[in-house]
């Protein structure tokens, strides 16, 4: 998906695959922050990021005003992790933080079926969570998942 940018040509807003904002969704003009598919903000691990689904872009609003306010960034967008989609008759669900490297395995049902669960993993942790059909255990995977580590 390419973002519609093309109208902000020289508006002053730095757009490379969307509008280019920092950790807290600010763009680089004074009072502008952007939110939804169009904020190619800059993640946890420094990288330009964009997401594209609508638990992300009904997640940022509340950092994206929280700075605007602020007249600074002061709170960073931390998604979710966790996206939806009906496709073909399809409930597909994902959660966590995959890489291609990662280790994918079906823990329940099947391919076959069109109703499984597959547990991502790397050096041994589960780093996310697909559903197809599933949602019951899927939900209890991912609430494992991205429950917060104690300290």
């Amino acid at each position: 998906m390419r973002p519609a940018t093309d109208w902000l040509a020289g508006s002053g807003l730095e757009v490379n695959d969307g509008v280019v904002c920092d950790s807290g969704l600010v763009t680089s003009a004074p009072n502008v922050v952007a939110v939804g598919d169009v904020a190619r903000y800059r993640s946890s691990s420094g990288q330009l990021v964009r997401h594209e689904h609508w638990t992300n872009a009904s997640e940022q609003p509340r950092t994206a005003v929280q700075n605007l306010l602020a007249g600074a960034t002061v709170n960073d967008h931390r998604p979710s992790r966790y996206m939806w989609s009906d496709q073909y008759g399809c409930r597909l669900q994902v959660a966590g933080r995959t890489e291609d490297a990662d280790e994918v395995e079906v823990v329940e049902g099947s391919e076959e079926s069109r109703k499984f669960v597959a547990a991502y993993r790397r050096d041994g942790t589960t780093t996310g969570v697909f559903a197809m059909n599933d949602p019951k255990l899927f939900t209890r995977m991912r609430r494992t998942l991205l429950a917060p580590v104690a300290t």
